[in-house]
């Protein structure tokens, strides 16, 4: 027993969370719970998850402990209130079933996920071991399934012109493009909880914690996913407060060109097919449009169809009846013809996802209500004089990355968008326990 209350003690030593004052570390254990939660993937019936569970503790935490709600920084937030009420005011006029309703709750429950993850600042060393913990672990698994030879298979794409990238990398769920946005997560964390370091190292230092960063993105460049484009900028962000580089403008410019190009890259692949590649200028297949604009041509028709449907959308239920009406059969055949997946023109032809999270919220709930969500992303670095400049850098960079990625993903369903959000703000407004490195930049 003894030994159990030494080693709890170290912890608390080393994580900065007090024994004596349990009923305050109370949100932390909560937050720390539902991350550890999170990356495991567990369902429990439909589209819950057993880290949804712990949510529900997160509304008493809120009602117990009313200094955790008070904490909440003023990030603008009422950027967010706005978009609940104009979604809620949408669905309510729109609504015509339960999916209806879900797809508000949905975006309710992110917001509050990430309000409470906001209010609670997670110790850095804490974040520290879980980025880590979480990225080994994903490595482990990929090395275990590429020495065994059991992969995960997009079996969209077999025996089409992107079969070489058809082996990806799924870890625990269900689709690539989950775990390429996923992984974003435990690299801010890990990026976050060693700042110290980061800020300090000397060249050597630098090149062996860019080769472990490097071994631990292999199983993101494993899931072939454009969305890696995040964690891409989270570790630019990073990279850019390391003192050399940060009075190099070369080496700034070579990280921000490089982001910018990876981005023009990836959304070219969204603009047309690109392969099979031609011998001939351009070298890239523009024979037709790309597989997603498909979706996102019919979204925007949904929200120019009429006045109601460009002010307060049209609801899920909406875009389901309207999908088929506005879908071009001609365009979606010559399109597929160029991945050689003619089989699922049916599919394209009744009701695909929007892949593009500007149309999506613009046709759920309507232009102003979409207006007013990515009005609070874009205010959301800004809304801080905050000294801690190292979360400042990696915010800007992070909230850009979200804007492109917007452009070929619904990325703000995503739990683990909003957490990661919540956690720089945390980082950025509340002051660090005692004992937590305060200065900012090199020691001298």
């Amino acid at each position: 027993m003894k030994e159990f209350k030494l080693t709890i003690s170290m912890f608390s030593r080393e994580t900065g969370m007090s024994l004596k004052n349990n009923s305050k570390d109370v949100p932390v254990l909560l937050c720390l719970t539902y991350l550890i939660l999170l990356p495991f993937n567990i369902g429990i019936g439909g589209h819950l998850y057993l880290h949804d569970c712990v949510a529900i503790m997160f509304v008493f935490a809120f009602a117990k402990w009313k200094e955790v709600f008070y904490s909440i920084p003023e990030m603008r937030s009422y950027y967010l209130f706005i978009f609940l009420s104009m979604a809620s005011l949408s669905t309510l006029i729109n609504l015509q079933n339960l999916r209806d309703i879900y797809e508000l709750l949905v975006f309710g429950y992110v917001v509050f996920i990430f309000l409470f993850f906001s209010a609670t600042r997670i110790p850095s060393k804490i974040l520290l071991y879980y980025g880590l913990s979480v990225l080994i672990c994903m490595l482990g698994y990929e090395a275990y399934q590429f020495y065994t030879g059991v992969g995960d298979i997009y079996k969209v794409y077999e025996d089409t012109p992107l079969d070489f990238i058809s082996k990806r990398y799924f870890f625990t769920f269900n689709h690539p493009n989950l775990t390429g946005s996923f992984y974003s997560l435990p690299i801010l964390c890990l990026l976050l909880g060693g700042k110290e370091f980061i800020s300090n190292m000397n060249p050597k230092r630098l090149i062996m914690f860019s080769g472990l960063i490097f071994v631990l993105c292999i199983p993101l460049c494993m899931t072939v996913s454009k969305h890696m484009l995040i964690s891409m900028s989270i570790i630019a962000a990073a990279a850019s407060f390391y003192p050399a580089i940060n009075k190099s403008f070369i080496c700034r410019f070579l990280i921000f060109s490089s982001l910018i190009m990876s981005a023009i890259i990836f959304y070219a692949t969204v603009l047309y097919p690109v392969f099979p590649l031609d011998r001939t200028f351009p070298f890239i297949n523009v024979k037709t449009c790309g597989m997603y604009m498909i979706h996102q041509t019919i979204y925007f028709k949904i929200i120019f169809s009429s006045v109601h449907s460009f002010f307060l959308g049209t609801g899920m239920s909406g875009i389901v009846e309207n999908y088929p009406l506005l879908a071009d059969h001609d365009l979606i055949m010559s399109v597929l013809q160029q991945y050689r997946q003619e089989n699922l023109s049916g599919i394209f032809s009744r009701y695909m996802d929007a892949h593009n999270e500007y149309l999506n919220i613009g046709a759920l709930f309507g232009v102003p209500a979409m207006l007013s969500m990515y009005l609070f992303w874009f205010k959301a670095p800004s809304s801080t004089n905050s000294r801690f400049s190292f979360e400042k850098r990696i915010i800007l960079f992070y909230v850009a990355s979200i804007f492109i990625v917007s452009l070929w993903d619904d990325i703000l369903s995503k739990r683990w968008i909003w957490i990661s959000l919540g956690i720089l703000l945390s980082q950025m407004y509340n002051n660090p326990p005692s004992g937590e490195g305060e200065k900012e930049g090199p020691r001298k």
